[in-house]
Protein backbone atom coordinates (compact mmCIF):
# COMPACT_ATOMS: atom_id res chain seq x y z
CA UNK A 1 0.00 0.00 0.00
CA UNK A 2 1.20 3.49 -0.87
CA UNK A 3 1.66 5.81 2.11
CA UNK A 4 -0.45 8.90 1.54
CA UNK A 5 -0.61 12.29 3.21
CA UNK A 6 -4.12 13.63 3.84
CA UNK A 7 -5.56 17.05 4.50
CA UNK A 8 -8.49 16.49 6.87
CA UNK A 9 -11.53 18.79 6.95
CA UNK A 10 -13.83 18.27 9.90
CA UNK A 11 -15.10 19.29 13.29
CA UNK A 12 -13.82 18.40 16.79
CA UNK A 13 -16.21 15.48 17.24
CA UNK A 14 -15.81 11.70 17.72
CA UNK A 15 -16.64 10.97 14.07
CA UNK A 16 -13.65 13.01 12.87
CA UNK A 17 -11.39 11.52 15.55
CA UNK A 18 -12.38 8.01 14.43
CA UNK A 19 -11.54 8.78 10.80
CA UNK A 20 -8.19 10.29 11.75
CA UNK A 21 -7.24 7.28 13.89
CA UNK A 22 -8.25 4.85 11.15
CA UNK A 23 -6.22 6.68 8.52
CA UNK A 24 -3.12 6.80 10.71
CA UNK A 25 -3.44 3.17 11.85
CA UNK A 26 -3.26 2.12 8.20
CA UNK A 27 0.21 3.68 8.02
CA UNK A 28 -0.79 6.93 6.37
CA UNK A 29 -0.07 10.52 7.42
CA UNK A 30 -2.14 13.64 8.13
CA UNK A 31 -0.73 16.96 6.89
CA UNK A 32 -3.20 19.18 8.76
CA UNK A 33 -6.66 19.13 10.26
CA UNK A 34 -8.90 22.08 9.37
CA UNK A 35 -11.95 22.80 11.49
CA UNK A 36 -14.91 24.65 10.08
CA UNK A 37 -15.73 27.77 12.07
CA UNK A 38 -17.67 26.50 15.09
CA UNK A 39 -21.05 27.98 16.09
CA UNK A 40 -20.13 27.49 19.76
CA UNK A 41 -16.66 27.77 21.27
CA UNK A 42 -17.70 25.13 23.78
CA UNK A 43 -17.42 22.48 21.05
CA UNK A 44 -13.63 22.84 20.87
CA UNK A 45 -13.25 23.20 24.65
CA UNK A 46 -15.25 20.02 25.13
CA UNK A 47 -13.02 18.16 22.71
CA UNK A 48 -9.94 19.45 24.51
CA UNK A 49 -11.28 18.05 27.79
CA UNK A 50 -11.95 14.74 26.06
CA UNK A 51 -8.28 14.60 25.11
CA UNK A 52 -7.55 13.76 28.75
CA UNK A 53 -10.71 11.85 29.70
CA UNK A 54 -11.62 9.92 26.53
CA UNK A 55 -8.77 10.36 24.02
CA UNK A 56 -10.15 7.79 21.54
CA UNK A 57 -12.97 10.17 20.69
CA UNK A 58 -11.01 13.44 20.68
CA UNK A 59 -9.50 15.07 17.59
CA UNK A 60 -7.33 17.16 19.92
CA UNK A 61 -5.82 13.98 21.39
CA UNK A 62 -5.09 12.52 17.95
CA UNK A 63 -3.52 15.78 16.75
CA UNK A 64 -1.33 16.08 19.85
CA UNK A 65 -0.18 12.47 19.76
CA UNK A 66 0.87 12.67 16.11
CA UNK A 67 1.98 16.33 16.09
CA UNK A 68 -0.63 17.31 13.48
CA UNK A 69 -1.11 21.05 12.84
CA UNK A 70 -4.65 22.27 13.57
CA UNK A 71 -6.29 25.26 11.90
CA UNK A 72 -9.72 26.83 12.27
CA UNK A 73 -10.77 28.13 8.86
CA UNK A 74 -13.50 30.48 7.63
CA UNK A 75 -16.03 29.43 4.97
CA UNK A 76 -13.74 28.27 2.18
CA UNK A 77 -15.62 30.09 -0.57
CA UNK A 78 -14.85 33.42 1.20
CA UNK A 79 -11.21 32.60 1.99
CA UNK A 80 -9.08 34.17 -0.72
CA UNK A 81 -5.93 32.28 0.32
CA UNK A 82 -7.54 28.83 0.33
CA UNK A 83 -5.67 27.41 -2.66
CA UNK A 84 -2.32 28.65 -1.37
CA UNK A 85 -3.08 27.08 2.03
CA UNK A 86 -4.00 23.77 0.41
CA UNK A 87 -0.81 23.77 -1.64
CA UNK A 88 1.25 24.59 1.46
CA UNK A 89 -0.19 21.56 3.25
CA UNK A 90 1.45 19.34 0.60
CA UNK A 91 -1.25 16.66 0.88
CA UNK A 92 -1.95 13.85 -1.58
CA UNK A 93 -5.63 13.37 -0.71
CA UNK A 94 -8.46 15.32 0.89
CA UNK A 95 -10.75 13.67 3.48
CA UNK A 96 -13.81 15.47 4.84
CA UNK A 97 -15.84 14.39 7.89
CA UNK A 98 -18.82 16.53 8.97
CA UNK A 99 -17.15 19.64 7.54
CA UNK A 100 -19.79 22.42 7.59
CA UNK A 101 -18.73 24.33 4.45
CA UNK A 102 -18.96 23.58 0.76
CA UNK A 103 -15.51 22.91 -0.69
CA UNK A 104 -14.89 25.14 -3.74
CA UNK A 105 -14.03 23.64 -7.11
CA UNK A 106 -10.56 25.17 -7.17
CA UNK A 107 -9.70 23.22 -4.01
CA UNK A 108 -11.24 20.00 -5.35
CA UNK A 109 -9.32 20.40 -8.60
CA UNK A 110 -6.09 20.17 -6.59
CA UNK A 111 -7.02 16.56 -5.66
CA UNK A 112 -9.18 15.34 -8.56
CA UNK A 113 -10.92 12.09 -7.66
CA UNK A 114 -8.88 11.81 -4.45
CA UNK A 115 -11.13 14.19 -2.50
CA UNK A 116 -13.50 12.08 -0.40
CA UNK A 117 -16.27 12.87 2.07
CA UNK A 118 -17.57 10.56 4.82
CA UNK A 119 -21.27 11.40 5.00
CA UNK A 120 -23.17 10.23 8.13
CA UNK A 121 -26.24 8.93 6.30
CA UNK A 122 -27.47 6.97 3.31
CA UNK A 123 -26.86 8.60 -0.06
CA UNK A 124 -28.48 9.76 -2.22
CA UNK A 125 -31.64 9.61 -0.08
CA UNK A 126 -30.30 11.80 2.74
CA UNK A 127 -28.13 14.62 1.45
CA UNK A 128 -27.18 17.72 3.43
CA UNK A 129 -26.02 18.62 6.91
CA UNK A 130 -29.40 17.78 8.47
CA UNK A 131 -29.42 14.20 7.20
CA UNK A 132 -29.22 12.54 10.64
CA UNK A 133 -32.07 14.69 11.95
CA UNK A 134 -34.17 13.80 8.91
CA UNK A 135 -33.51 10.08 9.49
CA UNK A 136 -34.62 10.47 13.12
CA UNK A 137 -37.85 12.18 12.09
CA UNK A 138 -38.85 9.42 9.69
CA UNK A 139 -37.43 6.66 11.94
CA UNK A 140 -35.28 5.24 9.13
CA UNK A 141 -32.23 5.69 11.35
CA UNK A 142 -33.32 2.58 13.24
CA UNK A 143 -32.59 0.31 10.27
CA UNK A 144 -30.74 2.31 7.59
CA UNK A 145 -28.07 4.19 9.54
CA UNK A 146 -24.69 4.17 7.80
CA UNK A 147 -21.71 6.25 6.77
CA UNK A 148 -21.36 6.77 3.02
CA UNK A 149 -17.90 7.37 1.54
CA UNK A 150 -18.20 9.33 -1.69
CA UNK A 151 -16.05 11.34 -4.06
CA UNK A 152 -16.48 15.10 -3.65
CA UNK A 153 -17.56 17.16 -6.62
CA UNK A 154 -19.03 20.61 -7.29
CA UNK A 155 -22.38 19.60 -5.79
CA UNK A 156 -23.23 18.98 -2.14
CA UNK A 157 -23.11 15.24 -1.31
CA UNK A 158 -23.63 14.44 -5.00
CA UNK A 159 -20.40 12.65 -5.91
CA UNK A 160 -20.00 8.98 -6.82
CA UNK A 161 -20.31 6.52 -3.94
CA UNK A 162 -17.25 4.46 -2.99
CA UNK A 163 -18.84 2.32 -0.27
CA UNK A 164 -21.16 2.37 2.74
CA UNK A 165 -20.46 1.23 6.30
CA UNK A 166 -23.54 0.24 8.36
CA UNK A 167 -23.95 1.85 11.79
CA UNK A 168 -25.81 0.06 14.57
CA UNK A 169 -28.32 2.40 16.13
CA UNK A 170 -27.51 2.87 19.79
CA UNK A 171 -29.28 0.85 22.46
CA UNK A 172 -31.62 3.11 24.42
CA UNK A 173 -31.74 5.64 21.56
CA UNK A 174 -28.71 7.48 22.99
CA UNK A 175 -27.39 9.95 20.44
CA UNK A 176 -23.95 10.04 22.09
CA UNK A 177 -23.65 6.28 21.66
CA UNK A 178 -24.79 6.69 18.05
CA UNK A 179 -22.00 9.24 17.56
CA UNK A 180 -19.52 6.67 18.90
CA UNK A 181 -20.86 3.95 16.59
CA UNK A 182 -20.58 6.39 13.68
CA UNK A 183 -16.98 7.09 14.74
CA UNK A 184 -16.29 3.35 14.64
CA UNK A 185 -17.63 3.34 11.07
CA UNK A 186 -15.45 6.30 9.99
CA UNK A 187 -12.47 4.48 11.54
CA UNK A 188 -13.17 1.33 9.52
CA UNK A 189 -13.66 3.23 6.28
CA UNK A 190 -10.51 5.33 6.70
CA UNK A 191 -8.41 2.34 7.69
CA UNK A 192 -9.38 -0.05 4.90
CA UNK A 193 -11.84 1.16 2.27
CA UNK A 194 -10.36 4.58 1.52
CA UNK A 195 -6.82 3.20 1.05
CA UNK A 196 -8.26 0.53 -1.27
CA UNK A 197 -10.03 3.22 -3.30
CA UNK A 198 -6.96 5.46 -3.47
CA UNK A 199 -4.88 2.45 -4.55
CA UNK A 200 -7.29 1.83 -7.43
CA UNK A 201 -8.70 -1.41 -5.97
CA UNK A 202 -12.27 -0.08 -5.59
CA UNK A 203 -14.51 1.86 -7.96
CA UNK A 204 -16.86 4.75 -7.25
CA UNK A 205 -20.42 4.39 -8.59
CA UNK A 206 -22.52 7.42 -9.62
CA UNK A 207 -25.50 8.15 -7.41
CA UNK A 208 -28.99 7.45 -8.68
CA UNK A 209 -30.44 10.96 -8.98
CA UNK A 210 -34.02 9.70 -9.12
CA UNK A 211 -33.65 8.68 -5.45
CA UNK A 212 -31.92 11.87 -4.36
CA UNK A 213 -33.28 14.11 -1.62
CA UNK A 214 -31.67 17.10 0.05
CA UNK A 215 -32.81 17.18 3.67
CA UNK A 216 -34.03 20.45 5.14
CA UNK A 217 -35.71 20.30 8.54
CA UNK A 218 -37.54 23.36 9.84
CA UNK A 219 -38.12 24.27 13.49
CA UNK A 220 -41.81 23.45 13.15
CA UNK A 221 -40.95 19.85 12.18
CA UNK A 222 -39.17 19.22 15.48
CA UNK A 223 -41.82 20.80 17.69
CA UNK A 224 -43.42 18.20 19.92
CA UNK A 225 -47.14 18.23 19.18
CA UNK A 226 -49.83 17.01 16.79
CA UNK A 227 -47.47 17.47 13.82
CA UNK A 228 -45.65 14.27 14.89
CA UNK A 229 -46.88 10.71 15.28
CA UNK A 230 -45.98 8.70 18.38
CA UNK A 231 -43.02 6.82 16.91
CA UNK A 232 -41.36 9.96 15.56
CA UNK A 233 -42.02 11.97 18.73
CA UNK A 234 -40.65 9.22 20.96
CA UNK A 235 -37.47 8.82 18.92
CA UNK A 236 -36.93 12.56 18.55
CA UNK A 237 -37.28 13.14 22.31
CA UNK A 238 -35.02 10.22 23.21
CA UNK A 239 -32.27 11.21 20.74
CA UNK A 240 -32.14 14.90 19.95
CA UNK A 241 -33.88 15.85 23.19
CA UNK A 242 -31.03 14.29 25.12
CA UNK A 243 -28.61 16.68 23.34
CA UNK A 244 -30.59 19.89 22.96
CA UNK A 245 -34.01 20.94 24.37
CA UNK A 246 -36.92 20.60 21.96
CA UNK A 247 -39.80 23.08 21.62
CA UNK A 248 -43.33 22.16 22.69
CA UNK A 249 -45.76 23.44 20.07
CA UNK A 250 -48.50 24.47 22.52
CA UNK A 251 -46.23 26.13 25.11
CA UNK A 252 -43.31 28.15 23.79
CA UNK A 253 -41.72 28.63 27.21
CA UNK A 254 -41.51 24.88 27.92
CA UNK A 255 -38.62 22.79 26.54
CA UNK A 256 -38.50 19.00 26.30
CA UNK A 257 -35.39 16.92 27.04
CA UNK A 258 -36.70 13.35 26.90
CA UNK A 259 -39.50 10.82 26.66
CA UNK A 260 -41.08 9.01 29.64
CA UNK A 261 -44.03 6.94 28.48
CA UNK A 262 -47.18 6.63 26.41
CA UNK A 263 -50.36 7.46 28.37
CA UNK A 264 -53.04 6.51 25.86
CA UNK A 265 -54.94 8.02 22.94
CA UNK A 266 -54.82 11.80 22.35
CA UNK A 267 -57.22 13.82 24.53
CA UNK A 268 -57.52 16.95 22.38
CA UNK A 269 -56.57 18.95 25.48
CA UNK A 270 -53.78 21.45 26.16
CA UNK A 271 -50.55 20.14 27.65
CA UNK A 272 -50.54 19.48 31.39
CA UNK A 273 -47.35 21.05 32.68
CA UNK A 274 -45.74 19.84 35.91
CA UNK A 275 -42.46 20.70 37.62
CA UNK A 276 -40.50 17.87 35.99
CA UNK A 277 -42.77 16.54 33.25
CA UNK A 278 -45.36 17.46 30.64
CA UNK A 279 -48.35 15.49 29.35
CA UNK A 280 -49.10 16.42 25.74
CA UNK A 281 -50.85 15.19 22.62
CA UNK A 282 -49.13 14.04 19.47
CA UNK A 283 -51.03 12.94 16.38
CA UNK A 284 -51.96 9.49 17.64
CA UNK A 285 -51.22 9.44 21.39
CA UNK A 286 -51.02 11.27 24.68
CA UNK A 287 -47.46 11.08 26.02
CA UNK A 288 -45.50 12.08 29.10
CA UNK A 289 -42.28 14.00 28.45
CA UNK A 290 -39.32 15.10 30.53
CA UNK A 291 -39.23 18.85 30.99
CA UNK A 292 -36.07 20.96 30.93
CA UNK A 293 -35.12 22.37 34.32
CA UNK A 294 -32.27 24.73 35.33
CA UNK A 295 -29.98 21.81 36.18
CA UNK A 296 -30.76 19.81 33.02
CA UNK A 297 -27.87 21.15 30.94
CA UNK A 298 -25.19 20.25 33.47
CA UNK A 299 -26.68 16.79 33.99
CA UNK A 300 -26.83 16.22 30.22
CA UNK A 301 -23.13 17.10 29.84
CA UNK A 302 -22.16 14.74 32.65
CA UNK A 303 -24.15 11.88 31.11
CA UNK A 304 -22.56 12.47 27.70
CA UNK A 305 -19.10 12.53 29.21
CA UNK A 306 -19.77 9.34 31.14
CA UNK A 307 -20.84 7.55 27.94
CA UNK A 308 -17.71 8.70 26.09
CA UNK A 309 -15.37 7.72 28.92
CA UNK A 310 -16.92 4.27 29.25
CA UNK A 311 -16.90 3.52 25.50
CA UNK A 312 -14.05 1.32 24.28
Amino acid sequence: MTVRRALFLGMPVPETAGAMRGWLSAGNEIAEIWYGRMPKRGMLHRDQRLAYLAPRWSTTAVARRHDIPVREVPPLSAWTDRVQAVNAANADVLISVLFPFRVPVDVLDRFGDKAVNLHPALLPAYRGHQAVLAMILDCSILKQACVTAHVMDAGFDTGSVITRQPVAFAKGNCLTRFSIETARATYALSRSELPRYFDGDADAVPQEESNAHYCRVSRSEIEIGPNLDFDSAQLLCATLGSQAPLPLSAAANVKIIGFERKLGPPLAQPPKIRLLSVDADVADARIRLKRKRPWSGALRKLKRLAVLISAR
